[in-house]
């Protein structure tokens, strides 16, 4: 590009995005990324994906009734001051998958005092305070009953402990119940923890890291019609290019060979912003019937 484009022709074009093209060429990318082995799982014997739901945008028009109106379940994200002045709102929420339950208390939490955890993680640093979890799992609730029917595909159910400890000392105790259809030995014990840690990827990293790195949810720049989504497919996309670069192209392996921690989000943006004012100008090249 020989200039920034405007935020009017943004704007226009962006309102011509075709979302079902762009959704296509998501898929596409997200397969070819695979048939790469640039998906492949680390530390576990499947890929494991976990869905979580995203508001877009925060809109004061139904985007062509694609978006939902203001509700008990949605005020969450109602814009400041409306619940005073009563103006109508609505959002344009998605369901994103990142590749990365409690009947079961009554069986496990006494577990966890008469016998020892199957495995315990090491104890890791988060904002001053160190953290471990142990796993616990019984088999006592296969094929469980109750007034919905039999859970006919239920076979094991596990407890993840969560220990925070404090610079006091004192210790902090959060349990997590699943539900699960695998066989006993699918999962060792010690991947079970890796499964649940990475599980928190999908907030922590995706929808984090697009919110406050990527400014999602400073509002796009175009809301009519499928814009929004059209506009939320192609960051995705972009994302999932960038992602690639950040966690395996730009990180490097310390003395003794394992990965450090990937490159900041800024450090990466900046790179990519001096390659491209480095980089020559590429003459536009038309092509007919395109």
């Amino acid at each position: 590009m020989p200039k920034p484009i405007s935020d009017t022709t943004l704007d226009t074009e962006a309102r011509r995005l075709d979302e079902p093209y762009l959704h296509d060429k998501l898929v596409a990318q997200v397969r070819d990324m695979n048939r790469s082995k640039m998906l492949s799982p680390v530390g576990l014997p499947c890929g494991v994906a976990t869905v979580d739901g995203k508001n877009l945008a925060t809109l004061n028009h139904d985007a062509g009734g694609r978006a939902q109106p203001r509700s008990d379940e949605n005020k969450k994200w109602q814009p400041k001051g409306s619940a005073k002045t009563g103006k109508p709102y609505f959002v344009a929420p998605v369901l994103r998958a990142v590749l990365t339950s409690a009947e079961a208390r009554a069986l496990l939490e006494p577990m966890t005092a008469s016998e020892p955890a199957e495995a315990e993680s090491a104890w890791e640093g988060r904002n001053g305070k160190q953290i471990r979890r142990r796993i616990s799992r019984t088999p006592q609730m296969q094929r469980f009953q109750n007034s919905v029917g039999t859970w006919s595909h239920l076979r094991r159910n596990w407890l993840v402990r969560q220990e925070t400890r404090n610079k006091q000392g004192s210790v902090e105790i959060e349990d997590r119940f699943f539900v699960t259809s695998l066989l006993w030995n699918y999962f060792k014990p010690i991947q079970i923890l890796l499964l649940v840690r990475g599980h928190w990827g999908i907030e922590n990293d995706s929808n984090n890291s697009l919110d406050l790195q990527w400014l999602e949810d400073s509002g796009p720049w175009c809301t009519q019609g499928n814009a929004v989504w059209a506009l939320g497919l192609l960051r995705l996309m972009a994302y999932n290019v960038v992602q690639y670069l950040r966690k395996r192209r730009l990180r490097r392996k310390d003395k003794t060979g394992a990965w450090m921690s990937p490159m900041r989000w800024r450090r990466v943006f900046k790179l990519m912003r001096q390659a491209l004012e480095n980089a020559a100008p590429v003459p536009l090249r038309v092509f007919p019937g395109v």
